[in-house]
């Protein structure tokens, strides 16, 4: 999921499994916005979320406490 905004770009992925998602999807998901023409998010700041059933292993959870990163898991 892409969402545009005048200043920022939010990237998404959805995982559905019953394992907690790493860091490996999240690199998987910058490698997929680092290949995308510049044109399409120069000048913008960059956002990533990962939407995951089974919530996150600890690794992304110290990765995800930075601000440009959303981790959000059902319950």
């Amino acid at each position: 999921m892409v969402a545009v905004g005048e200043q920022d770009v939010f990237f998404g992925e959805c995982k559905w499994s019953k394992q907690r998602v790493g860091p490996e999807i999240l690199n998987q998901l910058q490698s997929k916005v680092a290949s995308l023409d510049a044109r399409h998010v120069a000048g913008k700041r960059l956002h990533y979320g990962l939407f995951a059933k089974a919530g996150f292993t600890t690794e992304l959870k110290r990765v995800g406490a930075r601000e440009d990163i959303l981790l959000m898991n059902w319950v």
